[in-house]
């Protein structure tokens, strides 16, 4: 294997070239795993006596690569191929690409179709469910965190057919080397970037000959909609491979090499066609990419409802249960309001600090076991086994909300200076009416007060930020609503009052 410097980090890459005359391919691996993924291929296309180079190389933070100190991009991925390629001075490929990398190769194709010859994915992304997506990524991460091993053997399950020892000895062995870092940097790039990942107008602009593979048991993204993708791309085939689920190269390299070199040796030109045939074909895309843009999404959504009257949504669905005992709320806001997730020990540190560790363990305990048992008795199994329970951390798999992470949000937006001044006044007003402290104290836990105390900082700092601009434009009827509504958060006590006399009935307008 052979190495160059890109930015801050090395690529390792291996390249067989005899001939540069020769067409070249250039692979790129799937998201769970590194340039081993190819070698089974590889070995058949040594073997084929077709003259054909090829270069493989561990993406940056996988396999023997280094991994960048700036988080992973999208535009970082494909320039890391395209430098290695003009480091080998080769001007064009056959770029073939697994899973996410052939999506990173659809986007190539659109960027620089100059620069490839033909483009080959083999179980891409093409139709992308952000809220779904972000459900299973979630799960993803939890049991990244939870129980590596356990992960592994899901994707296991998902990525082959017919497991064998030597293919699950591959898949770990390059699984288990990703940072989780690395990981979740890579599939935030496929929440940043859904036209690459989903089938939308794009792929319309890819004019390179394309080939699409899936194994007709794959159970990540659906072999029955090759066809219907294939008619999005023009100059496109497909395939199905038998016998065969996600990752393709290693669960069936003969028949997925035997593949691709049938479609490396035909003509790639487009078939010859009637202008009639483009127009229905046309019709076709729009049709499809209309349905596929207009339907629905399954709901996986937890809302805790806390600043007006306390309640737990799960799709829009009321979650009765004892919430006000064994610090059930407490414990599921606190998972909200930090993404879902949070250590035992942090856990311990901000619930119950002031309690010996030991004792401190064991009163965690009882209250996740009865959070647990809240979400158990409710009828949907999907909202059972939402907490997932680990031995070091505890995470929610599913999206989650909480009005007062939204009110916070909103709160560091103000003042939207699209608005005029007085719509900002009116969307301050609202917020002082939202604010109630009062809907707090059934909670517990020196952590909520410093909730709130960051909540009525922030109001304090915008009262005192907008007060002298209404003045300036004499909007005195709004300053009084906003001093009335204003006592729960003024930066000192009297202080509203004191502002209030300053306004006196010749300045109303």
């Amino acid at each position: 294997m052979s190495q160059m410097s890109i930015d801050d980090y090395t690529l390792h890459y291996t390249a067989r070239i005899t001939d540069p005359d020769h067409p070249t391919l250039l692979f790129i691996h799937n998201l769970v795993m590194d340039s081993t993924e190819w070698e089974g291929m590889l070995d058949r296309l040594d073997t084929s006596g077709q003259e054909i180079n090829w270069v493989t190389y561990d993406s940056s933070g996988y396999g023997n690569s280094g991994a960048g100190s700036a988080p992973l991009t999208l535009d970082q991925l494909i320039k890391e191929a395209l430098a290695l390629i003009d480091h080998l001075g080769i001007r064009k490929v056959h770029l073939v690409g697994s899973g996410m990398g052939g999506n990173i190769g659809l986007e190539w194709a659109r960027r620089y179709p100059d620069r490839l010859t033909s483009l080959t994915m083999m179980s891409p992304a093409l139709v992308f469910r952000a809220p779904v997506y972000r459900r299973l990524m979630n799960l993803h991460f939890c049991l990244a965190e939870i129980d590596r091993n356990l992960l592994m053997k899901k994707l296991l399950a998902d990525s082959f057919y017919l497991p064998t020892p030597e293919k699950e000895a591959r898949f770990s062995r390059a699984f288990m080397k990703i940072p989780g870092h690395v990981l979740k940097e890579k599939i935030e790039i496929i929440s940043d970037h859904p036209d690459v990942f989903h089938l939308s107008d794009m792929p319309g602009q890819i004019s390179v000959p394309t080939l699409l593979m899936y194994g007709n048991h794959d159970t990540v993204f659906p072999p029955r909609l090759a066809a219907f993708f294939s008619a999005c791309i023009p100059n496109c085939r497909w395939l199905i491979v038998p016998e065969a689920a996600h990752i393709l190269p290693v669960d069936q390299p003969q028949l997925t090499t035997q593949f691709l070199l049938t479609f490396l040796r035909s003509k790639n030109e487009p078939l010859t066609s009637l202008p009639v045939y483009h127009q229905l074909s046309s019709h076709f895309r729009d049709v499809l990419l209309s349905s596929l843009k207009s339907a629905g999404t399954p709901q996986h959504r937890l809302q805790m409802h806390v600043m007006h009257e306390f309640s737990v949504e799960w799709n829009g669905r009321p979650v009765d249960g004892k919430w006000n005992q064994r610090g059930a709320k407490e414990l599921l806001l606190f998972l909200i309001m930090h993404e879902g997730t949070a250590t035992r020990e942090t856990l311990i540190d901000h619930l119950m600090p002031d309690l010996p560790r030991a004792r401190a363990r064991n009163h965690l305990r009882v209250r996740i076991n009865h959070l647990n048992q809240i979400f158990r008795d409710f009828p949907d199994p999907d909202l059972q086994n939402i907490l997932m329970i680990g031995e070091d951390r505890l995470s929610l798999n599913a999206e989650t909300g909480c009005d007062i992470d939204e009110f916070l949000t909103r709160l560091k937006k103000f003042p939207d200076r699209q608005q005029t001044l007085k719509e900002q006044a009116r969307t301050f007003i609202r917020m002082l009416k939202q604010y109630d402290p009062a809907q707090f104290s059934s909670f517990k836990g020196d952590w909520i007060f410093t909730l709130t105390d960051q909540m009525e900082n922030k109001l304090s700092d915008a009262l005192r930020k907008l007060l002298p601009r209404l003045k300036a434009q004499h909007l005195y009827r709004l300053i009084r609503e906003i001093l009335q509504y204003g006592r729960l958060i003024e930066p000192y006590d009297g202080f509203c009052d004191e502002q209030l006399t300053e306004i006196t009935e010749d300045h109303l307008i």
